[in-house]
């Protein structure tokens, strides 16, 4: 049996994003394997990967079937120019 080590996560090693896209499956194989070898070894890393599982289950459930549909391009795009906005103004300060 594998001794895990309670650690906080390292965002230099692994973010809460790198969590989330472990979950999701957005990951590509040489990081997901990263990531997956980081979670055996970090209790708390493991806890909050079960925490998202927990959420994103109960997020579909609750939904209705919403999660799973695509977002409309004319908010994808609405969302990247307030986001390119928004990195305009941070440079600009």
């Amino acid at each position: 049996m594998t001794q895990k080590r309670a650690a906080s996560i390292v965002p230099d090693i692994v973010t809460k994003d790198d969590l989330h896209a472990f979950v999701d499956g957005a990951l590509s194989p040489s990081r997901h394997a990263e990531i997956a070898a980081y979670i055996r070894d970090h209790d708390d890393a493991s806890a909050m990967v079960d925490d998202i599982r927990r959420l994103n289950k109960l997020l579909q459930q609750r939904s209705g079937g919403a999660t799973e549909s695509p977002v409309p391009e004319r908010l994808t795009v609405l969302v990247q120019e307030l986001a390119d906005a928004i990195g305009r103004r941070s440079q600009a300060r």
